[in-house]
């Protein structure tokens, strides 16, 4: 999904984020690295809400369930 069709589906359940949406397109490629990067981006940019999709092709590409949370904790461990 790109980010005008990211606008307008959150648009259709009410959502305007304006210019404070920050759209992040990055390949699956090696979920280690991405997770890595997505859990230091967060930290550095503390925003008020994440929105992570297609965590279901992680899933098929064998990344388990497990890794979901471990960078959940890593994230709200760091920002509290």
């Amino acid at each position: 999904m790109d980010e005008v069709a990211f606008r307008k589906n959150m648009a259709a359940l009410g959502y305007d984020f304006g210019d404070r949406l920050v759209f992040w397109e990055a390949p699956l490629t090696e979920a280690g690295a991405f997770f890595n990067t997505l859990v230091d981006s967060v930290i550095r940019e503390r925003p008020g809400a994440l929105v992570i999709d297609s965590v279901t092709e992680f899933l098929s590409l064998g990344g388990g369930v497990d890794i979901i949370h471990n960078v959940v904790y890593r994230v709200i461990s760091r920002r509290v």
